[in-house]
């Protein structure tokens, strides 16, 4: 076998993948180290992928909900077995598609945990490979508690794999994968309860919109408990007895973390060979390079000063894989971004937030929008439709907007669009798009 490279990329996750395939479409001999016995890293073995396929369903329900005795008479249940069915084919198929991209692309792909050796070679499987450059796509873990009663608590990884669904169940961290989480369980059935170290969920996002997206699933039956710490959990006859700050109890089936994720470099061998890192993971300057010249982190395990999400690391991977085979080397510059909390409903953001507008008034004017009359949302019966609209005070222009409702990741992408183009409203005028349409329905607002 092969064991000499021009690059070695660690990890065959988005991250890892795309770099792997830019560089060998740039006719480099590539190789992708994977310690996992299927390709494609968390987001797909473990991540959006399976989340996305059972929210699908879960959504789907949420809908047919809204529609009760307005056309439909009877919601038929989630089935839990059947939905895990689609969720695994989907899964498979993911990994399955990586591995064949890559082979397509003549991209040889190692199979085992690799450690640096020195700067110019790691060692797998007690066999050692060499390379001029290593792209270090590792990705993240779930960051594990350390409380009594420990082994009681799952991840993520375990939650998305369910084979039966609890009656009663416990979520600890109030962020995007939470929100997302509680919101499948819920429509599902099951009792959750979210428990948040601080008194603050989803930080990037406008507050307001929070509140009222929690009041939302507070309605739905999810029970939230901020300012608080798991202390404890035990065995019982009938499930788990949880123990939180200030003596608080939850009986419960199961309690999972979702609390955030750390970087997965432990078996990397970093700090023998010198590469710099912090508590979020591997350091890197604005070329994605650390602190050995010719290793390069990116997407999960590097500390770039960005979300750790897929389009993230994506957008890191194209620019890393160009920038590796130009003559000329150059920084990252990040477009201006856009998220969304896949919860029931969803919440968006594209560009500047509502809460970074409201710290400075001189600057920004924050537009409140309610939509839910708006055909576009009245017609699917969506109960909550807020924007949030972020106009620069100095030029009039739109530079950032939140937006609550089933549809909001649809609106925001295309807002990133029209913001990251700098198109003015006499611009948009020239533009035509479908009616009736969420799309149509920027012309009501755009500035």
């Amino acid at each position: 076998m092969k064991t000499k490279f021009d690059v070695i990329v660690i990890g065959s996750g988005v991250a890892g993948m795309t770099v792997a395939l830019n560089l060998a479409q740039h006719h480099k001999q590539v190789a992708v180290v994977e310690s996992r016995s299927h390709l494609g890293g968390t987001t797909i073995n473990s991540g959006s992928t399976g989340k996305k396929s059972l929210l699908a369903v879960a959504e789907a329900h949420y809908q047919a909900r809204l529609f009760q005795n307005y056309g439909l008479a009877k919601i038929p249940a989630i089935d839990w077995d059947t939905i895990g069915l689609n969720r695994d084919e989907i899964v498979s198929s993911g990994a399955i598609h990586v591995r064949q991209e890559l082979l397509n692309n003549d991209v040889t792909i190692i199979s085992g945990t690799a450690s640096f050796v020195d700067k110019n070679s790691v060692k797998v499987n007690e066999m050692l490979y060499t390379a001029d450059t290593f792209v270090i796509a590792s990705g993240s873990k779930p960051r594990l508690l350390s409380v009594p009663g420990k082994e009681y608590v799952q991840t993520s990884n375990e939650l998305l794999n369910l084979p039966i669904l609890p009656n009663q169940t416990v979520l600890i961290g109030a962020g995007i994968i939470g929100f997302a989480l509680a919101s499948l369980l819920c429509e599902a059935g099951v009792k959750v309860s979210i428990i948040q170290h601080n008194n603050r969920a989803l930080r990037e996002f406008d507050e307001n919109l929070v509140n009222k997206l929690i009041n939302h699933l507070q309605n739905e039956g999810v029970e939230f408990y901020f300012d608080s710490e798991l202390t404890n959990v035990s065995k019982t006859t009938n499930g788990l007895h949880v123990q939180f700050t200030h003596q608080q109890t939850i009986e419960a089936d199961s309690v999972f973390v979702v609390a955030g994720r750390i970087a997965n470099v432990d078996n990397l061998k970093l700090a023998s060979i010198g590469v710099d890192t912090s508590t979020t993971g591997i350091k890197v300057n604005d070329q994605l390079q650390t602190s050995v010249p010719n290793i390069y982190a990116l997407g999960d395990c590097c500390d770039a000063p960005v979300p750790k999400l897929s389009n993230y690391a994506t957008f890191q991977a194209k620019y890393l894989g160009n920038m590796i085979c130009s003559s000329d080397t150059y920084p990252i510059k990040y477009p201006v971004p856009a998220m969304t909390v896949f919860s029931l409903p969803k919440l968006g953001l594209v560009g500047i937030s509502g809460s970074i507008a409201r710290n400075q008034p001189e600057k920004y004017e924050v537009k409140l929008i309610d939509m839910h009359q708006w055909q576009s949302y009245r017609r699917k019966r969506q109960p909550i439709a807020d924007l949030e609209l972020i106009i620069r005070r100095s030029d009039d222009h739109v530079v950032g907007a939140e937006v609550l409702s089933d549809d909001a990741d649809l609106l925001v992408n295309y807002m990133a669009i029209l913001i990251n183009l700098n198109v003015t409203s006499s611009k948009l005028n020239e533009m035509m798009f479908a009616y009736p349409s969420m799309a149509d329905d920027i012309f009501g607002f755009w500035q």
